[in-house]
């Protein structure tokens, strides 16, 4: 659905109507005639001229320059949405728990695959893996509640921008927030210093996370030990030379074997 409303035919055509019917009046009362070659007339005639010029001109500025109208987020999710939301956490605030404070990109295609990943790595230009396929009935109840937390609306959000140029201060959260049609696109920044972000955003942080199947804790070191096995003693012992005992004299090189 477009922002700004469009000059319809019926719209215009009074405007036209009335400049048309002016001129006539005119004529009728013998503005432009004869007379015209006086000065008075050519006054006259260059006076209806200009009021007919300027109709004509309010008409094209009416249906060229229409002011935005207010059109309300649809209430069923766009079949081409797609959603961005990505958790930058300045260098202080590392280690804390739960997805709203903890450094994680999500990312809803129009076919409904989510993707997502966490952790310090992560930044406003990389493209997680997916992991996994959502229902529509999913999509719609994710579009319904940015619909009632207002964040559906590209007329309360600010025009995209490039993510990652983005500065986050040492004791910052920002939660970045896109949304994306074939109509329109609109994002949110919302910082925080303190100890919870921002309400609103964290909802929808909070719900993609549930989505994706990110937990809140982080995840415990994936570092696994090496399993050693043992085979036994060591088949090539005795083929080894032994060391000499500490301050002993080095045993002497062996002989040269006679080859003849």
């Amino acid at each position: 659905m477009p922002l700004a409303a469009r000059c319809t035919a019926e719209e215009s055509a009074p405007l036209f109507r009335s400049a048309v019917d002016a001129a006539h009046r005119a004529r009728r009362d013998g503005v432009g005639a004869p007379s015209a070659r006086s000065g008075r007339g050519r006054r006259a005639s260059i006076g209806l001229a200009a009021r007919v010029s300027a109709a004509l001109l309010c008409g094209a500025l009416l249906c060229g320059c229409a002011s935005p109208v207010a059109v309300a987020p649809p209430a069923a999710a766009p079949d081409d949405l797609t959603i961005s939301v990505t958790v930058l956490v300045g260098e202080e605030r590392l280690g804390l728990d739960r997805v709203e404070r903890r450094p994680g990109r999500y990312i809803v295609f129009p076919d409904g695959t989510i993707h997502a990943d966490v952790g310090r790595t992560i930044t406003a230009d990389v493209r997680p893996g997916r992991t996994r396929q959502l229902r529509r009935e999913q999509l719609e109840s994710l579009w319904g509640l940015a619909r009632r937390l207002g964040l559906a609306d590209p007329r309360e959000g600010e025009p995209p921008g490039n993510d990652v140029l983005i500065v986050v201060c040492r004791t910052e959260i920002v939660h970045v927030l896109s949304f994306e049609t074939s109509e329109a696109a609109w994002r949110f920044v919302r910082r925080t210093e303190g100890a919870e972000p921002d309400a609103v955003t964290t909802r929808l942080v909070r719900e993609l996370a549930a989505l994706a199947w990110v937990p809140d804790d982080p995840p415990e070191s994936r570092s696994q030990a090496v399993v050693r096995y043992d085979f036994g003693p060591d088949p090539y012992a005795s083929l080894r030379v032994p060391a000499p005992a500490p301050g002993a004299a080095p045993a002497p090189a062996p002989a040269p074997r006679d080859r003849r």
